[in-house]
């Protein structure tokens, strides 16, 4: 059976918003090429009507060229159907591809539009237009193109300097004045004014203003410094005990003779469906159902773990609960007398089914381990909680230790104006403020926000500093836009240094092109790493491979970490080992395969969550390097309790 599934990493088939400000002719896909296994493309959508041959007099290209990066379309084509047109090198194939970094917008004239409305669209004069498109004095004619200036020089009032832009710009949300935008961006009104001479006092909402870098608050963030540390923490945390004589944890010792330990697993292994599945055999069958794989790998990497602790003296009971993640069928479990002489539960893994568990082992005061939920509601208000993958806040956190090293960068971060974005661009504002605090000669770092909904490529080519490495923060998980923004950077690479910062989940988006996040060198926070080049991992996978026939998943890596690691706990510290964890301890495993395990308390009173992350960058050679970042050893001198 094949246990990685390897996506097809190829750029598919998806439109782009074609009525781009800086584009202004309306393509059916991207305005620019895109990059499909190296290779550049654009994307056309069939309209009803459109036939191969007009397809390739619109694109210049022959039909031929179609068709073999096409399969099938010889056979007919039919509306809505998507096609790659392939990118002809030193040839400008669709009308309104531009090369990046002109001096002018081309803009496709459509109904109902004026000189004075494509004057407000552009912040520029009806003259400067006319100036640059003499056969629009009688008026515009649906279709026409025109070039419209981007900027206009003006090296006396300082809107260029070398080259360079030197102010940002401001679209107009809301009916407001001149005044009361440089109240907002505490700009002199005077000096406002010599960079929007075209502006009268009262704005219309869709309207640009040009703010000067200079002055602009939101394109540097004020380092925040507390002086105050906690340097006693474990005095005020209840479950901690501060001296060996009040201290079980000290006085625990294991003897092989004891009772075994009790752990219980629950996993939704749908036994019943995989009624051919037999876990002493040395083989899985096919079919299994699909949604149950990744649970049985973990269930293997356990049994592996489990196996390695009985060879090192350590007896344990394993009691496997298939969940079928039918909340029922937790009840039953848990309804179950067997289930309250645990000593550990391991799972459930689905969220619906967290609640009555994690009520369950907080009743009978049991450690729960939550191997792959996210979910940190459960954890703030129940003691006995541990879980494994750390929050998107504690990632953030360690990506900002990371670009703390480096301060004589600049960071931008491009969004696309959702909730969920603003969200955690505001998260990103507080890590970096705290950490760039530690170094006492910064009083403000370069950080800024550009809102792509607004402000578009220019916004980006505004924002990017020349001579200066630029680390660019996308914090978007949606598809598109991350492929579009992708697009974009790749091309702005040629003439800015850029660094990449995003996510590990935009691995698995189809429209991307992987080699176009090593050209970046991206940089992503993750839960995991797994070096194959070490002997233990080496030594793990051939073992593997040898009782399963098949190579180890991130979920048979996950299985053995966590089984090790919780396992060894209730052999050195007993059952109530959550009282005996601290920063200073050294429990076997505490570094696993792929995972690393930090585990600090949410709050005086509530659960665990493992703060350790991996900052990961995609190398230019196609390699993923671990970074190493400056941890603070004392975590929680810098940690700050919220009660």
């Amino acid at each position: 059976m094949i246990k990685h599934i390897f996506f097809l990493l190829l750029i598919g088939f998806f439109a782009f918003d074609s009525t781009a400000q800086n584009g202004g002719v309306e393509i059916d896909g991207s305005q620019n090429f895109i990059l499909i296994k190296g290779k550049k493309y654009y994307i056309h959508i069939v309209k009803k009507g459109e036939s191969l041959y007009s397809i390739s007099k619109k694109y210049k290209v022959s039909q031929k060229e179609i068709a073999l990066a096409n399969s099938g379309v010889l056979l007919g084509l039919r509306s809505g159907q998507k096609l790659k047109i392939p990118y002809i090198e030193g040839q400008t194939n669709v009308p309104n591809v531009r090369k990046k970094h002109q001096k002018f917008f081309y803009h496709r004239v459509k109904k109902r539009q004026t000189t004075y409305f494509l004057s407000r669209k552009y912040n520029i004069s009806v003259a400067e237009i006319i100036k640059y498109n003499p056969d629009i004095k009688n008026g515009l004619k649906v279709g026409e193109e025109l070039k419209i200036p981007k900027v206009i020089v003006d090296k006396e009032n300082g809107i260029y300097n070398n080259g360079e832009r030197q102010f940002a710009l401001h679209k107009v949300k809301k009916i407001s004045t001149l005044t009361e935008i440089s109240s907002e961006f505490h700009v002199d009104y005077d000096y406002l004014k010599k960079f929007n001479t075209n502006l009268k006092e009262n704005l219309l909402i869709g309207q640009v203003v040009r703010i000067p870098k200079e002055a602009r608050d939101d394109d540097s963030l004020l380092v925040k410094r507390d002086t105050t540390k906690i340097t006693k923490p474990f005095v005020l945390d209840p479950f901690y005990f501060a001296d060996s004589i009040s201290n079980p944890c000290e006085s625990f010792k294991y003897e092989l003779k004891s009772e075994p330990f009790k752990v219980a697993v629950l996993l939704p292994l749908f036994l019943e469906e995989n009624s051919s599945i037999n876990f002493n055999i040395k083989t899985k069958k096919i079919p299994l159902k699909r949604s149950s794989v990744k649970f049985l790998e973990i269930y293997e990497g356990m049994v592996m773990a489990v196996e390695k602790l009985r060879q090192e003296g350590f007896s344990v009971d394993i009691h496997v609960y298939d969940t079928e993640n039918s909340k029922a069928k937790i009840k039953q479990i848990i309804g179950n007398e067997e289930f309250k002489k645990m000593d550990l539960i391991i799972g459930p893994v689905y969220t619906a089914n967290l609640k009555p568990v994690a009520n369950f082992a907080q009743r009978h005061e049991i450690n729960l381990v939550l191997p792959l939920s996210q979910n940190n509601d459960i954890v703030k208000f129940n003691p006995y909680v541990f879980q494994v993958l750390p929050t998107q806040a504690i990632r953030i956190k360690q990506i900002s230790n990371y670009l703390a090293q480096s301060y004589d960068k600049s960071i931008v971060v491009i969004h696309n104006g959702t909730a969920a974005e603003k969200k955690l661009i505001d998260v990103y504002r507080n890590e970096l403020s705290r950490s760039f605090s530690d170094n006492d000669t910064i009083d403000k770092i370069v950080f800024k926000v550009i809102n792509y909904k607004d402000l578009e490529s220019d916004g980006i080519s505004d924002a990017l500093s020349v001579g200066l490495e630029n680390f660019v923060i996308v914090p978007s998980t949606e598809e598109v836009f991350v492929t579009k923004i992708i697009n974009e950077l790749y091309s702005f690479s040629a003439d800015y240094e850029i660094a990449l910062f995003g996510m590990k989940k935009w691995e698995r988006f189809k429209t991307l092109d992987l080699e176009l996040l090593h050209h970046l060198q991206m940089h992503y926070p993750s839960a995991n790493f797994i070096d194959y080049e070490s002997n233990q991992i080496k030594n793990f996978v051939k073992k593997y491979q040898k009782i399963y026939k098949t190579d180890p998943s991130y979920y048979s890596f996950l299985g053995y970490d966590i089984s090790y690691y919780f396992l060894n706990a209730l052999k050195r510290y007993g059952k109530n080992f959550q009282s005996c964890l601290s920063p200073y301890d050294f429990v076997p495993n505490k570094s696993g395969l792929q995972f690393e395990f930090d585990f600090r308390r949410t709050n005086k009173l509530g659960g665990f969550i493992n703060h350790s992350v991996f900052v990961l960058k995609r190398t230019k050679d196609l390699h993923i390097k671990k970074l190493d970042v400056n941890k603070v050893h004392d975590v929680y001198l810098e940690h700050r309790w919220n009660w």
